[in-house]
């Protein structure tokens, strides 16, 4: 008897049961109702029967003496106090026309009662195209955040609004989209994937140089120093997106006489100097002009001093320090002149616009150094605002 009047109290006194279902253990086996079916449950005035009132009106008698215990068991649906979505705190940006990557909110709340909530998909208002994702799983027992991660396209720029309810708490929050910068890639451009580059820029708050956010290639932004998606492609040094490029490309041990090569393999260079180009040329990624840049309108190849800027202030000098930076550098690898790929996840290697005698500079995001190698290597790409 004493566990089955700490049962109903349970039931009565205001806590939240939710989907929990309540069982009637007896001798001769467990009765089960689920408490969304239950109206009341009551004793009989000589308090020889406990009997259950469902919402039918049906009546299911338990004699007292049979009955073992009453116990609860499923799951809490959770409830919280408090949805904050004017605090709400967001990472990554959105552009118009511009696939989201890397985007996420984070909402916090008060008085999680530790029940479980659905999963949520929340489409945009006024700028549509976006949609707010939030995984399954539970409040924690008190303060606890909300991430919802955002994908899809943006329409326009402007505001897109999410209209949120969860827990018993419903609030909006707001996401802003920038304008298209409106760059432009140069003729004959050859995109490795279906998506051209998101276009967006990141501003270093020391030096004050203006980059693109990620690697030419890259689908998004590193969240980490081995996210394969942030990694992009891999150029031979002044060649033209022609192709090359990409990490899947032909080869071919035919040496180029020319600026750009009528393919799009990547050329074998093992004898010296090591260059894809016969006779070599000095002059094809200077500035936003170069014969071959391959950075959108407005971007270029950074100098040796402007890669140099950049490692001054890393902390610590090393692959850490390179994704920690405003550029969050990736250890993308590289592709050695006979064509393989290698180092990938464990070392970044971006080109400069600067010549070295035969070769040309190049940093190593391990080491923060810009020394030089052979221009027939496949190296990683980061534009730089001119």
């Amino acid at each position: 008897m004493i566990k089955l009047y700490i049962a109903l109290a349970l039931l009565v006194s205001g806590t939240t049961l939710g989907q929990i279902e309540q069982n009637v253990n007896k001798p001769t086996g467990t009765v089960s109702n689920a408490i969304n079916d239950i109206d009341s449950i009551r004793f009989n005035a000589g308090q020889t029967e406990m009997q259950i009132i469902l919402n039918s009106g049906m009546v299911v008698s338990h004699a007292i003496l049979d009955v073992n215990n009453v116990t609860f068991s499923g799951t809490v649906i959770g409830e919280i106090g408090v949805l904050n979505c004017a605090a709400a705190s967001i990472n990554g940006t959105l552009v118009e026309g511009v696939s989201a990557s890397g985007v996420s909110v984070n909402i916090a709340y008060t008085a999680g009662n530790g029940g479980a909530y659905s999963a949520q998909s929340v489409s945009s208002t006024g700028v549509v195209g976006l949609t707010a994702i939030l995984a399954a799983s539970a409040f924690t027992n008190g303060s606890g955040n909300l991430s919802y991660t955002i994908t899809g396209t943006p329409s326009a720029a402007g505001t897109a609004s999410f209209a949120i309810s969860i827990g018993g708490q419903s609030c909006s929050f707001m996401l802003s989209v920038s304008a298209s910068s409106g760059q432009t890639w140069p003729a004959g451009t050859v995109h490795c994937t279906e998506v051209p580059t998101a276009i967006v820029d990141v501003t270093n708050p020391i030096t004050g140089a203006i980059w693109m956010d990620r690697n030419l290639g890259a689908s998004q932004v590193a969240t980490s120093s081995t996210d394969d998606l942030a990694y992009g492609d891999l150029y031979q040094w002044g060649r033209r997106a022609d192709g090359h490029q990409c990490r899947n490309s032909p080869t071919t041990a035919t040496l180029s006489s020319a600026d750009q090569p009528e393919h799009g393999d990547f050329i074998i260079a093992p004898n010296n100097p090591k260059d894809w180009r016969s006779p070599q040329n000095d002059n094809l990624w200077q500035g936003v002009n170069g014969v071959n840049n391959p950075c959108p309108s407005g971007y270029r190849i950074p100098t040796e001093a402007e890669l140099d800027a950049e490692c001054l202030i890393w902390s610590p000098n090393n692959a850490a320090g390179a994704y920690a930076s405003p550029l969050k550098l990736p250890m993308a690898g590289s592709r050695n002149p006979s064509g393989s790929i290698f180092q990938v996840g464990t070392q970044g290697t971006y080109w400069s616009s600067t010549v070295s005698g035969l070769n040309a500079i190049f940093l190593i995001s391990s080491f923060a150094f810009t020394p030089d190698n052979f221009r027939a290597l496949g190296y990683s790409v980061r534009c730089i605002k001119d």
